[in-house]
């Protein structure tokens, strides 16, 4: 009676378990949580982002902040290179607002409205199987704006964390923050400055300027 009764039970669970399991194996996620991997593919990627920061000076007794602020626009090309993992090459062009600040000879620099551009590589923790999700990426970017007796040139880390979605098969795009941290700057003067008879008036050099973006793109 035991045994009958064990068998019963038994085949009444396998019973219910092919009916929740169905033909076609366990549940799957719904088709619309899901992005067919494109591994390989190449997406030129188009966007913009508003960047701000503050120029920081120590050179006095206390940190003095310069801030700026700006639009930039971005081109780019993004390089699937596995279902997780994607490289990013981009060129950004714009201007940035800056207030009074020290990168300039004797330390004074006026305010102005300066042309900003820069050139990054970055890696992109990028998950091509789903359809939307968070993103992470870091490298290098090159930066150069334009000031009232030079040139800002800029070597730093780019660092950047967002929200992608897949709108098609061949569409995406990314919303996403970053922080820009330079660790090589200066500023480079043009030649009248250098063949003065006097020289230029030095440029203080205990500041750093770092930024941070709020942006986004567009992959066609």
């Amino acid at each position: 009676m035991t045994i009958s009764r064990t068998l019963f039970a038994l085949v009444v669970f396998l019973v219910g378990l092919t009916v929740f399991i169905g033909p076609t194996g366990p549940p799957a996620a719904q088709a619309s949580d899901v992005h067919l991997p494109i591994v390989g593919r190449q997406f030129i990627v188009v966007g913009a982002e508003v960047r701000t920061g503050s120029v920081v000076d120590w050179s006095g007794d206390s940190l003095d902040y310069s801030p700026t602020i700006g639009p930039r626009a971005r081109l780019g090309l993004h390089h699937i290179l596995s279902e997780r993992f994607s490289m990013n090459g981009e060129i950004a062009l714009g201007a940035s607002y800056l207030t009074a600040h020290p990168m300039a000879p004797g330390g004074n620099g006026d305010s102005r409205l300066a042309l900003d551009w820069g050139l990054a590589v970055i890696g992109r923790y990028f998950p091509v199987a789903t359809l939307r999700g968070l993103t992470v990426a870091g490298g290098l970017q090159y930066r150069r704006t334009s000031l009232s007796e030079g040139a800002l040139l800029q070597l730093g880390a780019d660092t950047r964390l967002g929200y992608r979605l897949w709108t098609s098969d061949e569409r995406f795009m990314i919303v996403e923050l970053g922080l820009y941290v330079p660790f090589i700057e200066g500023v480079s003067l043009p030649s009248e400055f250098i063949v003065d008879e006097d020289g230029p008036e030095p440029i203080p050099d205990q500041w750093m300027y770092p930024a941070a973006t709020l942006g986004i793109q567009w992959a066609f």
